[in-house]
């Protein structure tokens, strides 16, 4: 919405510069355009912050493959669950990281809230 104004000020602005002959309204209009380019790319900056998740990091295609890097699961004392990093249900809990394989080995069963992947402990 708030783009939308800001291209139609910048035409009226524009338009009304040119006829007028008063270029105050061009370089107003160049500044309405300046200002829906930075919305433009902080919308855009945005977006591309809320692709990555938080405790998985972006797909790297330098990094190694996945078997040498294995998916780790947070285990926390007294509890018999485990959970993805950024699980709400840690809620900054401290907790030991294992792999899935380990936490299943250990008793643990995977959260109902993150739902931790099953193909990650080999079940399908």
């Amino acid at each position: 919405m708030l783009l939308a104004l800001l291209i139609v000020l910048g035409a009226a602005s524009l338009a009304t510069g040119v006829l007028l002959a008063q270029m105050v309204f061009v370089h107003a209009a160049f500044a309405l355009s300046l200002a829906g380019l930075a919305l433009v790319l902080a919308r855009a900056l945005r977006r591309r912050k809320r692709t990555v998740t938080p405790g998985r990091p972006a797909e790297d295609t330098d990094a190694a493959p996945a078997e040498e890097t294995p998916d780790l699961v947070v285990v926390v004392a007294g509890r018999r669950r485990y959970h993805r990093a950024d699980c709400a249900a840690l809620d900054g809990t401290e907790g030991d990281e294992l792999t899935p394989a380990e936490a299943v080995e250990e008793g643990f069963s995977p959260c109902t809230r993150c739902h931790p992947e099953p193909e990650l402990v080999g079940q399908d």
